[in-house]
């Protein structure tokens, strides 16, 4: 999640945060893999039901680009175009050029991550 969070610097992962609303794209979140014990802190790109793909590092939402005011390192990602299934989020970091991409089962959300700043 580099440059936005550094390891160390999380604070709160509010576990309340979605017992009223579903998450939104640009929330960070806080999730476990299947079987995972480790806390992973991504942000939401894809919602379920949208069709998401990268192009050239430039993510795509329903056929239109998204702006990414967060990114400073956006890389080169190259994906196909993908439905999301229900309840399945697309979460990735903010420093494209070495992060991870995940799909994500609401139930493996725990969270809204907040005060991520040192």
């Amino acid at each position: 999640m580099e440059p936005t969070c550094y390891n160390g610097q999380v604070k709160v992962l509010n576990v309340l945060a979605y017992d009223w609303h579903p998450p939104k794209r640009g929330d960070i979140v806080g999730f476990r893999l299947e079987n995972g014990r480790q806390i992973i802190i991504k942000r939401i790109i894809g919602l379920p039901g949208e069709r998401i793909a990268f192009h050239s590092g430039v993510v795509y939402i329903n056929g239109n680009s998204i702006p990414e005011p967060y990114l400073v390192y956006q890389g080169a990602w190259e994906w196909p175009e993908e439905t999301l299934c229900k309840n399945i989020y697309f979460v990735a970091g903010d420093n494209r050029v070495v992060s991870q991409m995940f799909r994500v089962a609401s139930t493996n959300i725990l969270g809204r991550i907040y005060g991520w700043h040192s």
